[in-house]
């Protein structure tokens, strides 16, 4: 057997090579402009155009935010003093201060991984990432204690728009079952196409095409009742124009609403359903999506198919979502309860 012996000026000329390689490389990239770091931060296919739109509003605010302060000379000065006092300077709430926080943490990663300097300062932000989500969190259990629905205040979100006998009333209504009983975004819920919906073994189930980063999956209609399938038969049948492609769109137009619409329409529903009498908080598309998780996790749904259908990539992020309970506090049943018929 022959044996190759290990050069070693040939190695200490590949490693001189890669050593001129990466001086090129960090000189480039500190010469380059702030629009250009930011452009190879964003150029992860796995970021759906959702994300790199409020990625590129961080960063735009971030950049605004160093020209105003005399102290930072440049964007790319990324230490936690500055990101701390920028973050701080936002009127926004907690929650999209954290995530503000995140998109920065990306920056920096980025930068760490290429330029020697921001390895620490990394290490110290990820501290601060995780204060600050630990106030989000104990925040969101507060809200979702204060906001929560009792099934009498869901059957009257459910029940709004009977008698409705519009276009209008037809679609808004089955926008809120969708709601209800699936959990989708409100992203997910305005783009939905009528081919996304099928039915397998009497069960309904609809494909998300693009979910969030792109991912696609299938949930399920968690509807016991026909009643959901029979609004949707009826939205179906009054959409004469068009192609009839999507689900929810306005009256006479085949493209489907603005994902800004789904919270209009949730607090039109709210409106009526105070006119006639109920007792009704401010509702949001996304705190309903933690009414569906917490009323799945009472019926007796699986955590790990409550994730599924939330498309949540992290399984505490649901968990999030709501207060596990211990099983002998949870209801006997076996499936989702027909929240209409109460």
């Amino acid at each position: 057997m022959e044996i190759i012996k290990h050069n070693g000026n040939s190695e200490s000329a590949l490693e001189a090579a890669l050593a001129e390689k990466r001086k090129e490389t960090v000189g480039r990239w500190l010469n380059a402009g702030f629009e250009e770091w930011t452009a190879a931060v964003l150029s992860d296919n796995k970021l759906s155009e959702r994300s790199l739109r409020i990625y590129r509003r961080t960063y735009e605010r971030w950049a605004a935010f160093c020209e105003a302060d005399e102290e930072i000379e440049s964007p790319k000065m990324l230490n936690l003093e500055n990101i701390d006092r920028f973050i701080s300077a936002q009127t926004c709430g907690l929650q999209t201060k954290y995530f503000m926080l995140c998109h920065m943490a990306r920056l920096l990663s980025w930068a760490g991984g290429l330029l020697r300097g921001y390895e620490i300062e990394m290490a110290r932000l990820k501290k601060r990432r995780e204060g600050l989500l630990k106030q989000v969190r104990r925040l969101k259990v507060k809200h979702s204690e204060k906001g929560k629905l009792s099934p009498a205040q869901i059957a009257a979100l459910l029940t709004a728009w009977d008698g409705d006998r519009t276009y209008i009333g037809a679609r808004n209504a089955v926008l809120i079952h969708l709601m209800v009983y699936t959990g989708l975004r409100r992203s997910e819920l305005a783009a939905l196409r009528w081919e996304d919906v099928f039915r397998i073994n009497e069960e309904c189930v609809i494909r998300v095409a693009k979910g969030k980063g792109g991912v696609e999956r299938e949930v399920l209609v968690f509807d016991p009742s026909p009643r959901t399938l029979e609004l949707m038969a009826g939205l179906q049948r009054m959409q004469w124009w068009g192609e009839r492609r999507f689900i929810f769109t306005a009256a006479g137009r085949d493209r489907h609403i603005h994902e800004n619409q789904v919270a209009n329409i949730l607090s039109r529903t709210a409106e009526r359903a105070r006119a006639r009498g109920a007792a009704m908080p401010d509702l949001t598309p996304h705190g309903l999506r933690s009414e569906f998780a917490t009323i799945a996790n009472r019926s007796g749904v699986e955590l790990l198919s409550i994730q599924a259908q939330l498309g949540h990539e992290n399984l505490q992020t649901t968990q999030d979502y709501f207060k596990i309970e211990a099983a002998a506090e949870r209801r006997d049943r076996s499936r989702f309860p027909d929240l209409a018929a109460r």
